[in-house]
């Protein structure tokens, strides 16, 4: 199974608990555990698998939202131009971040966060300064920061 699937079967779990689908049913049940089992290794990845676990199953999904905090936070750009983004891998790959990764990594760690998971106070500002830097001049966002 590709890597990504553990996105796409999150998304569906986060459509349907949102849509009002009893988690007690079959196909919520057998899509969580089969999504407890995964280890995604991709920004979209680990942090829909943590929306998802944080939202539907808070308390019995949290070791695994508290090992996507880990893998988000070392994953976050540390410095350079795209300090305070995330790509689609690891930071060390050399690939630069873009927004759409990055918000569903700030989206992840917020969620974390409300689960009282600790987010190191530096990926914040990270973050939060890459957001500033990369505003477009009329107070607009781009996928990515002007290369």
């Amino acid at each position: 199974m590709p890597y990504h699937e553990s996105g796409i079967t999150s998304l569906v779990l986060l459509a349907l608990s949102h849509g009002g689908m009893d988690i007690e049913s079959t196909p919520v049940m057998q899509g969580l555990a089969w999504l407890r089992e995964q280890k995604p290794e991709g920004t979209y990845a680990v942090s829909l698998q943590t929306l998802a676990l944080a939202r539907i199953v808070p308390e019995s999904g949290r070791a695994i939202v508290e090992r996507n905090v880990s893998w988000l936070e070392a994953a976050q750009s540390q410095d350079g131009k795209f300090a305070g983004a995330w790509s689609y891998r690891q930071a060390h790959l050399g690939i630069p971040g873009d927004n759409s990764n990055s918000q569903f990594a700030i989206l992840a760690l917020h969620a974390a966060a409300e689960l009282g998971v600790e987010i190191e106070e530096a990926t914040w500002k990270r973050a939060r300064q890459y957001w500033i830097e990369c505003a477009n001049t009329d107070g607009s966002w781009g996928y990515t920061k002007d290369v």
